[in-house]
C-alpha cells in the first residue's frame, strides 16, 4: 500500500498521505516520515509558485507604465519639454525593473548558497557609520532624528557588499515608516565574554506593524498595511527584507523583528564575530567612539 500510494505522487500532485495504522512500528515510523516530507515539499512548492506569481505581478506593473508612456509618446508630436517628460517617466520605471530583477537574482544566490564563498574580512562598525553619513541628509529632509551610540569595533566573516545591503535596507526601512518629529536609533553592541557575537539593531519610533503581519515581514513579496491615514504610500518590491533575512542566515547568524504598533519597531541582527587586524586599529591602537546625531 505504501509503494501504490507513492507511486501516484507528482509534483502537481502531492495531496496523498500514507495511512497510520496507529501500531507505532517500523512501517508507522516510515509513514509518519514520508507524510511529513510530502507536508515539506509541498509548502515548498506552494512558496514557489507564490514567488513567481508575485514576481510577474511586480515586473508587469512597471512594464505596462513604459509602454504606456512610449504609445503616449509615439501618438502625437510634441514639445522636446514633453518628450523629456517623458523619457524621465519610462527612465524612473525601467529603475524600479531593474531594482526587482537585482534582488530576485541575490534572493537566488541565496538558495543556491552561493553567499557562503567569498567571504572577507568585514569592520561592521564602519559599514554602519558610512551607512549613517549616507542617510543623515535623507533624516533631516524627513525631520526625522537619526542617532547611533558609540559604535564599538568590531568584524564578521562575510560578503562586504550584501552586509552593507542588510545595514542599508533596514536604516532605510525605519525612516520610510517613521513620521516627521521621529527618531530612529542604530545600536552596535558586543555581546559575549571573549566577544562571540554582535549585535546590530535598528529601532524606530514609527507606525510599529500589526501583530497579525509582523510573524510574515520576512516573507517574499508581503508588503502588508503600506498606508496610514494623512501620510503618503511607500513604494517597494516587498523584497528588501527577505533579502535581509537570507543574508543574515547565510552568514550563520539571525535576525528577528519586534514591534508595538504605533510606538516602535526594532529589527535586531546577531552574526558571529571574528578578531580584529591590528593593522586596521587607529594609530595609537584604539578607536574613539564618538555619538553620532543627525
Amino acid at each position: 500500500q505504501m509503494i501504490v500510494t507513492m507511486s501516484k505522487l507528482r509534483p502537481s500532485k502531492l495531496d496523498e498521505r500514507l495511512d497510520i495504522r496507529g501500531t507505532g512500528d517500523e512501517l508507522d515510523r516510515l509513514s509518519l516520515t514520508f507524510n511529513r516530507l510530502l507536508d515539506r515539499i509541498g509548502s515548498y512548492l506552494k512558496e514557489r509558485r507564490d514567488s513567481l506569481a508575485n514576481a510577474a505581478h511586480e515586473l508587469r506593473t512597471p512594464l505596462a507604465a513604459i509602454r504606456s508612456s512610449i504609445e503616449v509618446a509615439l501618438a502625437s508630436g510634441r514639445t522636446v519639454e514633453e518628450y523629456e517628460e517623458l523619457l524621465g517617466e519610462i527612465i524612473e520605471e525601467a529603475s524600479s525593473l531593474e531594482l526587482l530583477v537585482n534582488q530576485l537574482l541575490l534572493l537566488s544566490e541565496t538558495e543556491a548558497e552561493r553567499l557562503r564563498v567569498h567571504k572577507e574580512y568585514v569592520r561592521l562598525d564602519e559599514l554602519i557609520d558610512r551607512a549613517m553619513d549616507m542617510f543623515g541628509g535623507v533624516a533631516e529632509y524627513r525631520e526625522i532624528q537619526l542617532v547611533c551610540p558609540a559604535l564599538p569595533r568590531v568584524a564578521v566573516d562575510g560578503n562586504c557588499q550584501h552586509l552593507r545591503q542588510v545595514v542599508y535596507n533596514l536604516i532605510d526601512n525605519s525612516l520610510k515608516f517613521t513620521p516627521a518629529g521621529g527618531q530612529v536609533r542604530v545600536y552596535l553592541v558586543v555581546e559575549g565574554e571573549p566577544p562571540s557575537t554582535v549585535r546590530f539593531a535598528v529601532e524606530d519610533t514609527g507606525w510599529g506593524i500589526p501583530a497579525d503581519e509582523l510573524p510574515h515581514v520576512f516573507d517574499r513579496f508581503f508588503k502588508g498595511r503600506k498606508k496610514r491615514p494623512g501620510s503618503a504610500e511607500v513604494r517597494g518590491t516587498g523584497l528588501g527584507l527577505s533579502i535581509c533575512h537570507a543574508v543574515v542566515v547565510a552568514h550563520e547568524g539571525t535576525i528577528e523583528a519586534e514591534s508595538e504598533p504605533d510606538k516602535r519597531t526594532c529589527f535586531t541582527v546577531r552574526l558571529p564575530v571574528m578578531p580584529l587586524r591590528v593593522d586596521n586599529a587607529d594609530d595609537d591602537g584604539h578607536h574613539v567612539d564618538l555619538q553620532r546625531t543627525l
